[in-house]
């Protein structure tokens, strides 16, 4: 329920930043704005709907595949628009580079540990995390504490996602909502400071 309602906003919020940037950044804002209503999106359809036991799992890998999406998105606009320098584009190819290969994990037939794709959100966003000594320099010391303490957020979420722990009321709002809950404050903030500090 939530992410639906996420989604919609998310479509019109990131609508926002594309009319509003210059003509030469807006391109970063397209990437953004669609990774983050594909995860919100992706996350919806996964479970609003009773899949079949062959599609949910597709369904599921899906809706993983949309948050690795959204990790390097967020991170596009702020190396492309916000930040000097070829060190910039240069960590922003590894962050997609890495992401991409996280996806293509996802979907070969293997069984990987419980737990490792959820670390593998945490690296992905340590790495495009490298950028934040930059980020407090060139773009604002608040603009940073914004995006760290989304970040944290998006870690400590994973965590308890990972270990399904609250889990205050299963049948009504269990650990899932939790996390889902967590994500939307989370994306949130990024979203606040990219489109007040980068656009």
């Amino acid at each position: 329920m939530f992410h639906k309602w996420s989604f919609f906003v998310s479509i019109a919020a990131g609508a926002l930043l594309v009319v509003g940037p210059a003509s030469n950044s807006w391109p970063s804002a397209v990437v953004y704005a669609a990774c983050v209503a594909a995860m919100f999106g992706a996350s919806a359809l996964y479970h609003r709907i009773n899949w079949s036991p062959r599609m949910a799992p597709k369904m599921m890998q899906v809706d993983k595949t949309a948050i690795y999406l959204m990790i390097a998105g967020t991170f596009t606009p702020i190396a492309v628009v916000g930040l000097d320098g070829p060190w910039a584009t240069w960590l922003l190819v590894v962050v997609w580079a890495l992401a991409l290969v996280l996806i293509a994990g996802l979907w070969i037939p293997w069984e990987p540990p419980y737990g490792t794709i959820t670390t593998t959100y945490i690296v992905l966003g340590c790495v495009a995390a490298l950028s934040m000594p930059a980020i407090w320099r060139e773009i604002s010391p608040t603009f940073t504490v914004l995006l760290l303490a989304g970040g944290a957020l998006f870690t400590v979420g994973a965590i308890l996602l990972a270990v399904r722990r609250p889990d205050p009321w299963p049948r009504v709002f269990g650990y899932h909502e939790v996390w889902h809950v967590i994500v939307m404050v989370a994306a949130s903030m990024h979203y606040a400071g990219i489109a007040v500090y980068v656009y």
